[in-house]
């Protein structure tokens, strides 16, 4: 434990065909979400602590979305130096009903997601910009939650809906990991 970590490093992993699960099962219901046909490279990976390895990555969500990853970080040091940009197109919001119900008490019923992220991390200090496009949003049923935010939010989306039923968000973060 005391010595030095065994160093490891691999010029190229290639990835085709993958398919990427995530799930929340902390959620009830709980949500989960596929990225399938990922395919693309990941190179210099390392386990220098000064390295960075080059990722990019595309994949399918669900029928007609898209996913995009590109950037540079050090997997077995990401507080260090870690800059990714992922983008997601045309998602189905339905699924995500689950954080719908929790957090803001209702179903989703219909919409259609667009999301550009762009975090960068240098000494455990976090930069991100996160462009949010919702297409035709509907809010499906109403459900109780303890968690749910006590606003009308329904007069809150039809605020913030363009003359198109768009919603364009920026959301910038950053903080101290």
């Amino acid at each position: 434990a005391s010595g030095v970590a065994f160093p490891v490093r691999i010029a190229r992993v290639r990835l085709q065909g993958a398919k990427l699960d995530f799930r929340d099962l902390s959620l009830r219901p709980q949500f989960g979400a596929r990225i399938y046909g990922l395919g693309g490279v990941i190179t210099d990976l390392s386990t220098g602590q000064d390295e960075r390895s080059r990722v990019e990555l595309d994949g399918r969500v669900d029928e007609f979305g898209m996913a995009r990853v590109r950037g540079a970080l050090n997997p077995f040091s990401p507080r260090d130096a870690t800059d990714l940009n992922v983008v997601f197109r045309n998602v189905d919001m339905v699924n995500a009903s689950p954080y719908a119900m929790k957090f803001a008490g209702y179903r989703i019923a219909e919409g259609r997601i667009s999301l550009d992220l762009r975090y960068r991390i240098r000494e455990s200090r976090l930069e991100g910009d996160n462009q949010v496009v919702i297409e035709r949003l509907t809010l499906g049923e109403r459900v109780d939650s303890p968690d749910a935010i006590k606003l009308p939010l329904e007069l809150a989306l039809a605020i913030l809906k363009d003359q198109n039923g768009r919603i364009d968000l920026g959301l910038p973060v950053s903080g101290s990991l």
